[in-house]
């Protein structure tokens, strides 16, 4: 056990409390259905901002920040998030914040880290989808 003095245990119990709260707030703003910046995955698709048919670029993040995968797909918006569902599926993620929803541009992290083991960094953390041409095929 470290040698602390009662200002460093009062600094961690701070912390701790911060973090819980948190957990709790996120909670609260997911359950909120006036509150569309924190939702569950399968309703994404209905409140994105994205539209339309067009060609796309999708980028999936891992939770460190850095690229997971990325490629450029055609076709439909309701598609194109389709298949950044499948891989929240199968990186068990729930829920996500939308960080930016706008006709062109979505883009959203987990909601949730369970900060579990070393490879943590390398799980799935959100992704971002972005318009790159129209359906005429002219930049968007």
């Amino acid at each position: 056990m470290p040698d602390w003095n009662g200002f460093e245990w009062f600094l961690v119990a701070v912390l701790v409390g911060l973090m819980v709260w948190a957990t709790f707030h996120s909670l609260d703003r997911l359950d909120d259905p006036n509150d569309l910046t924190v939702v569950y995955v399968e309703q994404l698709a209905d409140i994105a901002a994205i539209s339309g048919y067009g060609r796309w670029s999708v980028a999936i993040l891992r939770q460190s920040g850095n690229i997971h995968s990325s490629y450029d797909c055609q076709g439909d918006a309701r598609a194109v998030i389709a298949e950044v569902l499948k891989t929240f599926s199968r990186a068990k993620i729930s829920s996500v914040a939308i960080r930016k929803n706008e006709p062109g541009r979505l883009e959203v992290t987990r909601l949730f880290h369970n900060h579990r083991g070393r490879q943590e960094g390398k799980r799935v953390g959100g992704a971002i989808i972005v318009r790159i041409a129209d359906q005429a095929g002219s930049a968007a």
